[in-house]
């Protein structure tokens, strides 16, 4: 199994730093060595702590990479709602968007669904970690985002989740395939500005309220 659970010992604050310390060096074994083959152990040797260290801030070593996946989405402001009360729909989207979309042309982000296409197979429970911590967190923050709207009358919404996902579905269309296959390394500014006007124009064409630019 891919957990590897023990029980932290309670005592002197934890170190904020070390905390870092220990996920950046879990990022690079993850990478290097593949999930499976990276052990608790491995990742206090890399950050220089000790094996009770890391356990005393990460329980396991699911709980470690879902905090490596959920650092990642926070990077890229997909968690907070930071968004002035005058913001429009067209605009919070568009914003949501370029996150987005700037998040999956992150090198490391990428790395990570090729390592899981290889390992989920033998340890499929690392998928639902990665799952819940990254790309259901993006939707749900997407879907509270669109609610917002819909009850100020911007957007006619019957499921804001669901709407969501069809959101973030035609923010990825082609570009997510492409860039995980390697088939191209990177968008161009120009282009993803037009992909992104044409998306949130699309969906507000079909979502738009009464009070929704067009």
């Amino acid at each position: 199994m891919i957990t590897e659970a023990a029980h932290a010992r309670p005592g002197r604050p934890k170190s904020r730093q070390k905390r870092d310390a220990i996920r950046q060096a879990a990022v690079r074994l993850f990478m290097s060595e593949g999930l499976q083959r990276t052990s608790m152990d491995a990742v206090a040797a890399e950050a220089g702590v000790s094996k009770q260290t890391v356990y005393s801030h990460f329980e396991s070593k699911d709980a470690l990479f879902r905090e490596c996946v959920r650092s990642k989405v926070t990077d890229y402001g997909l968690e907070a709602e930071a968004l002035p009360p005058e913001t429009s729909a067209g605009e919070a989207l568009h914003a949501f968007g370029r996150q987005f979309m700037e998040l999956l042309q992150d090198q490391e982000v990428l790395s990570m669904f090729r390592l899981l296409a290889g390992e989920c197979p033998s340890y499929p429970s690392i998928a639902r970690v990665f799952y819940e911590a990254g790309p259901a967190q993006n939707c749900e923050f997407l879907g509270s985002l669109l609610s917002r709207f819909a009850q100020r009358g911007e957007l006619v919404l019957d499921d804001p989740l669901e709407a969501a996902s069809l959101l973030v579905a035609m923010f990825k269309a082609h570009y997510f395939l492409e860039l995980l296959l390697r088939v191209r390394e990177t968008i161009e500014p120009e282009e993803l500005e037009r992909h992104l006007q044409r998306t949130v124009q699309r969906f507000l064409a079909l979502h738009g309220g009464d009070g929704s630019p067009r």
